[in-house]
């Protein structure tokens, strides 16, 4: 063997002792361990962002090498505080941690002139502002000589104080409030635009501004003519030399069937008629009873009388009556509302004209006593629900208190009558009339309604 293989082969077994005994050490070192404590180490804080509509994400920091994380509720987008769970794995080893992500609200800025003018046209009067987002509506509070009104009422030529802001919504946070001076006017020119109403002829109908405009101005109409049955909400425009509509008035266009105004009057009619002669029901019903033709009439109790055959011939002819006129209006085109009237006041009527066919019918009148108890039991009811509003009205309980002393023997008249007649009361019927009014008596000065009518008459402005 030649001294140059000699030497390669002493090169070669060198080097490779040296690499065996690298890869030996290599083999023999340990890799780093993990524990418990190195998975509880990593970092998962809270953070506070402001709301911009993207989701957004927490993140742990700090994760060792092959370690594990899987979150829960991430990824948030809506205001709010949201909880996020990370929970970290290696091998057995799990921690779970905790963080909240909080997405702050936008502040909101509303900013609006302190004086403005605004004209009155019968809309709801609204003044000018700016606000820095399109997802908040506005709450207006009026207020006119230290008074606060509602914003509908606002129908007076005059300066009010109009408070407006931005309550807080999912997105936002409620705006500064802005306090101005809005002043109503009737109108800058010398126009005017009003509501008319029209009976349906089969020709077009229209309602256009009166009044001259100065040089340069124009008008411009929207839905002021019309020709079938209908309310039309129709503007008037005014437009200066430019094309900008500087006035906007507003006025209701409204065509309606011949009968119908007809109708109305035949409703307020039945109305009065329903109701007249019956004090009770007038009080009770009615806040203003002069408001629908009502007049005042004596207050006096039902006092039962027995009827002949022609007393209820009679009444059952008024009713037919009253049904009869109802009846020309079958074929009109009424309205939604009208036609809802229309068949309650039919039911009623025929109710009543069934009613006065029944043989014996004033025997089966409840208004008196009946199983229930009839007036007898509903005197504290009625006085109960009498408004006392005026000296008069005053006068009148005192009236039906009085009367009571003919009125309640009265029906044990009527009570005989429907005995005789074969429709007498049942025994229970009796026990528990005669239970109420024992309880009545032996409460005596203590029954509870002389307080309570003692309290309305102290109520009452003189």
């Amino acid at each position: 063997m030649s001294k140059k293989v000699k030497r390669f082969l002493l090169s070669f077994l060198l080097l490779f002792a040296v690499v065996v005994s690298s890869f030996s050490m290599a083999s023999c070192e340990k890799e780093p361990e993990i524990t418990i404590e190195d998975l509880e180490a990593v970092v998962f804080a809270d953070d506070t962002i402001l709301y911009d509509g993207e989701k957004h994400s927490l993140e742990v920091e700090g994760l060792p090498e092959g370690v594990e994380v899987t979150y829960v509720d991430n990824g948030v987008s809506m205001p709010g505080v949201h909880e996020i769970k990370a929970i970290i794995t290696y091998n057995n080893l799990r921690v779970t941690k905790v963080a909240t992500l909080t997405i702050n609200k936008l502040p909101s800025v509303l900013t609006a002139e302190e004086n403005q003018k605004v004209v009155l046209y019968g809309g709801n009067i609204r003044p000018s502002y700016t606000l820095d987002n399109k997802q908040q509506s506005i709450t207006y509070k009026y207020t006119l000589d230290g008074k606060t009104i509602n914003k509908n009422d606002i129908y007076k030529v005059g300066t009010y104080q109009v408070e407006m802001y931005a309550p807080e919504n999912n997105f936002y946070l409620e705006s500064n409030h802005v306090t101005i001076n809005l002043e109503v006017v009737e109108s800058l020119f010398d126009v005017c635009f009003e509501s008319q109403e029209f009976i349906k002829d089969g020709n077009e109908k229209q309602i256009e501004l009166s009044g001259t405009l100065p040089q340069g101005y124009t008008v411009e109409y929207v839905n002021n003519k019309a020709t079938n049955v209908g309310t039309y909400y129709a503007m008037a425009n005014i437009k200066d030399s430019t094309g900008t509509v500087v006035e906007t008035h507003a006025a209701t266009l409204s065509i309606d069937y011949p009968k119908n105004e007809e109708f109305e009057e035949y409703l307020d009619s039945f109305f009065v008629t329903y109701l007249e002669g019956d004090q009770l029901s007038v009080n009770i019903f009615c806040e203003n009873p002069s408001d629908f033709g009502l007049l005042h009439y004596d207050a006096e109790w039902y006092t039962y009388e027995s009827f002949e055959d022609e007393d209820l011939a009679e009444a059952k002819k008024q009713f037919e009556d009253l049904l009869a006129e109802l009846h020309e209006y079958e074929d009109a085109e009424l309205n939604t509302l009208q036609k809802v009237s229309y068949n309650n006041i039919e039911k009623l009527l025929t109710y009543y004209i069934d009613y006065y066919n029944i043989e014996d019918s004033t025997f089966m009148n409840i208004v008196y006593v009946d199983q229930f108890g009839g007036y007898v039991a509903d005197f504290g009811t009625y006085m109960e629900a009498y408004s006392l509003r005026s000296e008069l009205e005053v006068q009148d309980i005192v009236d039906y208190i009085t009367s009571t002393k003919t009125a309640f023997p009265s029906y044990l008249e009527f009570v005989e009558d429907k005995t005789e007649a074969g429709y007498a009361l049942s025994d229970y019927t009796i026990t528990e009339m005669r239970s109420y009014l024992e309880d009545i008596l032996e409460d005596g000065e203590n029954y509870y309604l002389k307080d309570i009518l003692f309290e309305k008459i102290d109520g009452v402005d003189s």
